[in-house]
């Protein structure tokens, strides 16, 4: 993920910390073993600074572990880069990241991205559709076979916006799939254009 989208609280801290936290937040989530049979209080303790207490990680990482409870190791990839090019109306654009969380179970391939906010579901949607259907179109072509190495082949895609909120709850949040790359190539092509239109006024 971009690391400006992480970090998602609204409040008195600054951009920064909230990124930093985020950023701290994804790496534990990411070192966490879905299998260790400890309770969650205890792995996240073990952790530089003591977690615990920190609810949205607690809910992301309560979250985390259910849903890979029976997963194969290898069937489960955390932070997982990925570079595309996506080309529409004779432009190109490279794009490079991490996807959260992404697995297969029970015939079906899940790109999970985390949120650590509170905010409402359609906003979320709103804010945050666009950056996962990047994910999709980066990681999987139009038939859900991957583009990375996978022990297994094609399979539906499943898109989730994960809310991990402060009251230590964890909201799934579905996003329709969007296999069509030139869609996203598109839109990906014209978010370019707009920004280098952006860039060129600041620098005038």
């Amino acid at each position: 993920m971009p690391d400006a989208a992480r970090g998602e609280e609204l409040g008195t801290e600054s951009r920064a910390t909230r990124q930093a936290t985020g950023r701290e937040r994804h790496a534990i989530l990411r070192d966490l073993d879905p299998a260790d049979t400890r309770p969650l209080e205890k792995q996240l303790r073990t952790q530089v600074g003591g977690h615990q207490s920190d609810q949205r990680l607690v809910a992301a990482a309560v979250w985390m572990q259910q849903q890979l409870a029976g997963v194969p190791s290898d069937c489960v990839l955390r932070e997982l880069p990925f570079a595309a090019k996506f080309a529409h109306d004779g432009a190109e654009v490279f794009v490079d990241g991490a996807a959260d969380l992404v697995f297969f179970k029970d015939g079906v391939w899940t790109i999970a991205d985390y949120k650590f906010s509170d905010g409402p579901p359609d906003e979320l949607r709103r804010r945050y559709a666009f950056q996962v259907a990047i994910y999709r179109a980066a990681l999987f072509d139009n038939d859900g076979q991957p583009r990375f190495g996978a022990p297994t082949g094609a399979g539906p895609v499943r898109l989730l916006i994960v809310r991990c909120g402060g009251d230590g709850q964890a909201l799934e949040i579905p996003l329709p799939d969007t296999p069509s790359l030139g869609d996203t190539a598109r839109e990906v092509i014209a978010a370019a254009r707009e920004l280098r239109k952006f860039q060129r006024a600041t620098d005038d």
